[in-house]
């Protein structure tokens, strides 16, 4: 398996935020706070970051403003420090994530 984060630029200003806040529930996506914000969130899944990007923008117009970024044991501690917590807690114990572990 592999960690993603996933967002959408401009947030809830995206004209698609509605349909890209859908897919991120199916694809039953986290977010940090367990419940906030959907402009990023974690997703677990086989594939590699192009195909879920298309997964997510699926029912959307274009998939330029979908950013996925596959969540490493370095980007823990830069980018995605805010996601530590989620990762450590949620994910890490139900399965095995080769590139963080």
């Amino acid at each position: 398996m592999r960690l993603y984060r996933v967002s959408i630029k401009k947030m809830h200003q995206h004209p698609e935020y509605g349909r890209f806040v859908e897919k991120m529930s199916e694809l039953n996506a986290k977010h940090p706070d367990y419940g906030g914000g959907m402009n990023g969130a974690l997703v677990r899944h086989h594939t590699d970051p192009k195909t879920v990007k298309a997964i997510v923008a699926e029912k959307m117009s274009s998939d330029r403003d979908i950013v996925v970024e596959e969540v490493t044991i370095e980007s823990l501690e830069a980018s995605h420090v805010g996601y530590r917590e989620l990762v450590e807690r949620y994910f890490l114990p139900y399965d095995e994530y080769p590139e963080i572990e």
